[in-house]
């Protein structure tokens, strides 16, 4: 979840996927001699109240994060995950934004309301929820419904994004071979927040995870990629 969302999700998207590409490329070219006013730009819509956080300065931030992410995998010492895991974070907090837009509206908002109006009913208290599978039939349908909705919301804002501003390969990626992408997104997560990482100590559960999704080929790969950078994995 984006923590610093925009006081108008809707309109910020629509700014930012307004950015021209010539623009975007443009400022590609010359990230690596504005690094430092794009980092504190960047910093400074973080400190911001929630209600200073204008559709236009969070379509920029948007942008700027890109352009940080593009100054990041210039760096010589970065290894492929960590550039990779820069590049996906900055586009999560997009289709993220776009995910929670879209549960205020259309059949997302309806499929929303209708599983409400079920806990209501059911008795559920505020701020209770369900695990999965759990709850009424109708109630599992629509969010099963919902899920599917919300992956192609995923499928279709994530490549785009990461294709506008120059990670083709990153994009292809995700599109061609998933096990891949996520396994190279969670050994970046690894090497950017070695701290967070280790003082949630998620291996085993990011481990059952990969088997879940990917079967023992995912734990395989992961294991193997976190060994390739030094980092111990979890069978």
């Amino acid at each position: 979840m984006n923590r610093f969302f925009s006081t108008n999700r809707a309109e910020a998207l629509r700014i930012f996927f307004g950015i021209p590409q010539a623009r975007i490329d443009r400022d590609l070219g010359g990230a690596l001699l504005d690094v430092k006013r794009i980092c504190e730009e960047i910093d400074a819509y973080c400190a911001l109240a929630e209600q200073e956080r204008t559709p236009e300065l969070s379509a920029r931030r948007y942008h700027n994060r890109f352009l940080q992410a593009h100054c990041m995998r210039k760096l010589p010492a970065i290894c492929e995950a960590e550039a990779l895991f820069h590049a996906v974070w900055a586009a999560e907090d997009i289709v993220n934004d776009a995910a929670m837009n879209a549960l205020e509206k259309g059949q997302i908002g309806e499929l929303m309301r209708r599983m409400k109006e079920i806990e209501q009913r059911e008795g559920l208290k505020e701020n209770d929820y369900w695990s999965i599978g759990e709850g009424p039939p109708e109630y599992q349908a629509a969010n099963a419904q919902s899920d599917v909705l919300l992956e192609k919301i995923d499928e279709a804002v994530m490549p785009c994004v990461l294709r506008r501003y120059r990670f083709g390969a990153v994009a292809d990626m995700y599109e061609n071979n998933r096990m891949e992408f996520d396994v190279m997104r969670e050994v970046g997560r690894r090497q950017v927040f070695p701290g967070k990482c280790k003082k949630l100590n998620d291996g085993e559960s990011k481990a059952k995870y990969f088997f879940e999704e990917y079967g023992q080929a995912g734990v395989d790969l992961l294991n193997q990629r976190l060994k390739e950078s030094g980092e111990r994995g979890r069978d």
